[in-house]
């Protein structure tokens, strides 16, 4: 009997469900909704006692939403305990019947939102779907730059502006980082700063040797804090590695004096401040 047979049968069919999350950082946890492991796909699903809530289809893309239930004592768990994780996590919801080797997809969608109650981990999660909403052309007449510094458009290549540093200490937001004192003050503001596991921030605000980011990271919290060291961790054991990367304010004179890039400056300097056809305000 084949996979559709026992999904149309009355009594015939003993469905499961599997459960995969990619945390798009090389990380896939990989959970069946059983008793006993799963072996599919040359992996083993581990089990687990998690469940989804009910899946809709309808025309409305935010209705189709639903919810998936899992202990809080698991490490995938972890990821959103005090936490967001890094990056999106991705969810594929699998359907298959004992004693058939063939499952399909049944549901597909990224975690939205997360919430702890009662040592469960709620995951709120959308459609894959609902990235159709997202925008399409998005480039705009504007005086300052419309590019996003680094990427597509702007074609600066972030590698030739890094500078390597250690982060010696931690408060709070604030970051002692001895090597950005090369630079001028300002020079990393609205700029970028990773950590070794692929973490970034932006960095909001250049003084010295100081660089304030928009939130904390995780990675950082680990190695001050819960390895046992800490505040003083960098200054005993030489340092967590860095890489910061400048800024742009996506003004002209940025864009030509500090990164040689005015051949891809998107902005539009000379635009009239009244529409010329009509008078009428146009920035």
């Amino acid at each position: 009997m084949a996979y559709s047979d026992k999904e149309k049968s009355i009594s015939g069919g003993s469905p499961y469900f599997l459960y995969e999350f990619n945390t798009n950082n090389s990380k896939v946890y990989y959970f069946a909704a059983h008793s006993e492991s799963i072996f599919w796909d040359n992996k083993e699903w581990k089990p687990l006692p998690i469940k989804h809530g009910e899946v809709k289809q309808s025309t409305d893309m935010s209705k189709n939403s639903t919810s998936i239930t899992i202990p809080l004592n698991t490490e995938f768990s972890q990821l959103f305990k005090g936490w967001t994780p890094e990056n999106v996590v991705t969810v594929n919801i699998r359907r298959g019947h004992f004693g058939e080797p063939d499952t399909l997809i049944y549901w597909k969608g990224r975690v939205s939102s997360s919430k702890l109650k009662d040592f469960l981990l709620e995951l709120q999660v959308e459609s894959i779907f609902t990235s159709l909403r997202s925008s399409g052309v998005r480039a705009r007449f504007q005086r300052n730059c419309r590019h996003s510094l680094y990427a597509k458009g702007c074609n600066v290549d972030k590698q030739e502006f890094v500078v390597n540093g250690k982060l010696e200490s931690v408060n709070g937001l604030q970051l002692t980082i001895p090597e950005a004192s090369s630079k001028a003050d300002g020079w990393f503001d609205n700029g970028i700063i990773t950590f070794p596991d692929g973490t970034l921030r932006m960095v909001l605000l250049h003084i010295g040797s100081i660089i304030t980011i928009g939130r904390e990271a995780r990675y950082v919290a680990d190695n001050f804090s819960e390895a046992g060291y800490g505040l003083s961790y960098g200054m005993l054991y030489g340092g967590i590695p860095v890489k910061l990367y400048p800024g742009c304010n996506k003004t002209i004179s940025t864009c030509k004096n500090k990164f040689n890039n005015l051949d891809n400056q998107g902005g539009f300097k000379w635009i009239p401040s009244k529409n010329p056809m009509a008078g009428s305000s146009i920035i």
